[in-house]
């Protein structure tokens, strides 16, 4: 019992301590899905998330790593908001998938496929920005990737 306890306690330590950094073969491993889903000319045109504030048109992706489950196991999450035609996503799924592949040791992959982007942007009585964050979003799919 002792040891799980251990397992379970230093797993959130670690979660904590870890959850904000990224290795640099995570963010190439980042780059290289997000750019291998953008330079496909079949499908929608797909941008970036970039910096809060800025209104956005359209499809958007992005990529993260988090931890995931009891033992905190490190994935790659890919978010993309606005493609709603399954067979849209499932073209998505299969690029992600071929591009894994090409990556030396990937992290496993999960893929969030959002109706569309909500973006808040918070205002002071001046009308500054001076803050925001995403609002609630309608999730459409949620897929593994092998």
């Amino acid at each position: 019992m002792a040891i799980v306890t251990a397992l379970l306690t230093g797993g959130c330590v670690f979660t904590l301590l870890a959850q904000n950094y990224y290795t640099p073969e995570e963010l190439l491993e980042c780059d290289s899905l997000v750019r291998a889903v953008e330079r496909e000319p079949t499908l929608p045109s797909l941008r970036r998330l970039v910096e809060p504030g800025v209104a956005l048109v359209g499809p958007v992706i992005a990529c993260s790593h988090e931890h995931y489950g009891l033992l905190a196991t490190r994935y790659a999450r890919v978010g993309v908001w606005g493609i709603v035609d399954r067979r849209v996503q499932d073209a998505i799924l299969s690029i992600l998938r071929d591009e894994r592949q090409g990556l030396g040791e990937p992290h496993p992959l999960i893929v969030w496929f959002y109706e569309a982007e909500n973006w808040v942007v918070y205002r002071n009585v001046n009308g500054e920005i001076y803050g925001g964050g995403r609002g609630p979003e309608k999730l459409l799919r949620k897929a593994f990737v092998k």
